[in-house]
Parts: C-alpha cells; structure tokens; sequence
C-alpha cells in the first residue's frame, strides 16, 4: 500500500490510497516535486519499520528540496520531512510553498 500526497498551502490536490485517487491539475513544478519525492523515498533507510517516506518542498523560485527518512538502530527516526526541511535550509532557501509526500 503506497500513498502520494501533495499539500499546496493547506489544499489537499492529489492523494492515492487504497486504489482510490482523486488528482486536480497540477503546475509542472508541483509534477516534480511528487517525483522527486517517489524518487528519493527509495533512499530511505528503515530497518526497523520498512515504511518508506520521501518528501519534497517546493520554493517560491520554483527550486525543489527532497529528503528521506531515516531510523537507526535504537528505533528512533527522522522523518522525510525534516529532512526536507534541513535540505532545505542547508541551500539557503527558508520558505516552501508546497510539500509533496510519498510513503510505501
């Protein structure tokens, strides 16, 4: 079971889930994002609950941040999110007008 989920200022535009999928048309920059966000979950490392997350933020030139999730072996995790975020901030860039997120 996979989900795709992308938030564009608080609005739900595309989710899958259990075969059920409602899309509304997205700008190319909100298509990438939910790529990269499929593309860089398959980085993910989690050992421990084999659910994997990646998650993209779209910037307000149109530049895309992704990240993955992360567990180690005490059973703590980071979340694809944050690392989204840190990606993020570690480009300069410090505001996001959309976050696609894609988990399996």
């Amino acid at each position: 079971n996979s989900f795709c989920t992308l938030l564009v200022c608080s609005f739900f535009f595309a989710s899958s889930m259990s075969g059920r999928t409602l899309v509304c048309e997205l700008s190319i920059n909100y298509k990438l994002a939910a790529g990269a966000a499929v593309q860089v979950s398959k980085s993910a490392r989690c050992p421990n609950s084999g659910f994997t997350v990646g998650a993209a933020l779209v910037h307000p030139d149109g530049k895309i941040s992704a990240g993955c999730n992360w567990e180690n072996f005490t059973d703590q995790a980071t979340c694809a999110e944050r690392c989204a975020i840190a990606k993020a901030n570690s480009i300069g860039e410090r505001a996001a007008v959309a976050v696609a997120v894609y988990g399996t």
